[in-house]
């Protein structure tokens, strides 16, 4: 059964229409849509502050709101997920948020661009370093999900004047903090819905230079590209138990949901940071499977 969030009414002073803002897949699948009588209501008009309204819009969508850090545009959800309030409410633009319950990767980004910083004075990555990032994204590759699954195309630079679509860069991250990404945009593709995936993958060098070996680089890296393509963490009702009943997220047919903590060997589960790869699990790989099945140059 799929499962929508509850409609969010003048989410800002300015809208006034109904607007539907479903979150794109999490690899659970949910067997019920139940939501109590507070949860049925739409976020309505207040003279709320600007940020309590954003906090009570993510409320709407399923994300733990008590746990949302808001820092202008940025909004930080479950530790590591980047949304913008700008793209997240715009009505005029792609925006992070879905209308389609299972929408595919946009065709164009199957043939990736991806800029990774350089190591210049104590910033960037050494080239050890961008080889670690490149065998995590590779891992994505369709030569990894035949026959004609995952990303045709991977190509890199180390100038960020070469035109790319996804950056990965260093960042002024907590401590706590191993890497950040963004959430991908809703558009429409050649007439299908879409999506457009995140744009920008923030690193902790602290962590990734000095905590971790290769195998846990690797492994944080795949974690946050997912973030990118629209996976929520696998587990992530166990941390937001008051949304069990499965709204505010779409799951991914045949991937299981029997538990708060339905694939412990997903390599999109919550916190992670330190873990070595060991591969993705049965349920990651159908999940990329499905978001990226049957793309054809007239998607």
């Amino acid at each position: 059964m799929i499962c929508y969030p509850m409609y969010i009414t003048n989410i800002l002073s300015h809208m006034r229409k109904f607007i539907i803002i479903p979150l794109f897949a999490s690899v659970l699948l949910f067997s019920n849509c139940s939501k109590d009588d507070q949860s049925k209501n739409a976020v309505e008009e207040s003279a709320q502050d600007p940020d309590q309204l954003i906090k009570d819009g993510l409320k709407a969508l399923g994300f733990n709101y008590d746990d949302v850090e808001i820092n202008g545009d940025t909004i930080i959800v479950e530790g590591d997920i980047i949304l913008y309030k700008s793209k997240l409410l715009d009505k005029t633009k792609p925006r992070q948020a879905t209308t389609h319950a299972f929408p595919f990767i946009k065709y164009d980004d199957l043939f990736l661009k991806v800029y990774i910083q350089p190591q210049s004075g104590s910033t960037g990555f050494t080239s050890s370093e961008i080889a670690v990032i490149k065998s995590g994204i590779n891992e994505f590759l369709s030569s990894n999900f035949p026959p004609t699954m995952g990303f045709f195309s991977i190509t890199y630079t180390t100038n960020s004047a070469d035109p790319h679509s996804v950056s990965v860069v260093q960042a002024n991250l907590p401590s706590n903090v191993c890497g950040q990404a963004d959430f991908p945009s809703a558009v429409i593709d050649n007439g299908f819905n879409a999506v457009q995936i995140g744009g920008n993958l923030r690193i902790n060098i602290g962590q990734f230079r000095n905590n971790l070996n290769d195998s846990q680089r690797k492994f944080l890296i795949v974690h946050e590209f997912g973030h990118m393509l629209g996976f929520r963490h696998t587990n992530w009702r166990t941390d937001e138990p008051q949304y069990s009943g499965g709204y505010g997220a779409y799951g991914i047919p045949f991937t299981g949901n029997s538990s708060a903590n339905p694939d412990p060997n997903s390599v999109f589960n919550s916190y992670t940071c330190g873990y070595s790869w060991n591969g993705f699990s049965d349920a990651d790989i159908h999940s990329i499977k499905f978001i990226t099945r049957g793309q054809t140059s007239s998607r």
